[in-house]
């Protein structure tokens, strides 16, 4: 049996590291950047303008702004082509998780209300 080594955390500190195995936003392809543009303006042009609603808990707003997010892919970039998901590599994944920040208390209301 063989046992590949994985880097975890921030080995990468204390152990030598190749260039090349570190990820950082320039490994991004063009569609990745794309989505996370169209997050961020999406939070700019959509949820920025009606945050005391969505922190109030306005459920029509919040409905309102899931359904564009949705149609958007924002909820989607975890889970699988074969589900529906965008299938997205670890670093598309890590942008767009960052990205959803953006949202303020969207990205919140819409996961507290997931379950």
């Amino acid at each position: 049996m063989t046992i590949a080594h994985q880097h975890r955390g921030a080995t990468y500190l204390i152990e030598e590291t190749d260039p090349e195995d570190v990820l950082t936003p320039e490994d991004m392809d063009d569609e990745q950047r794309m989505m996370i543009k169209s997050i961020r303006d999406f939070a700019d042009k959509d949820v920025a303008p009606v945050a005391a609603q969505v922190d109030a808990r306005d459920e029509a707003t919040i409905r309102r702004l899931f359904k564009k997010a949705a149609d958007l892919g924002i909820y989607m970039a975890e889970v699988s082509e074969e589900y529906g998901g965008l299938g997205l590599s670890v670093l598309g994944i890590a942008g767009m998780m960052e990205s959803r920040s953006y949202l303020g208390g969207l990205a919140s209301t819409v996961f507290a209300h997931q379950g």
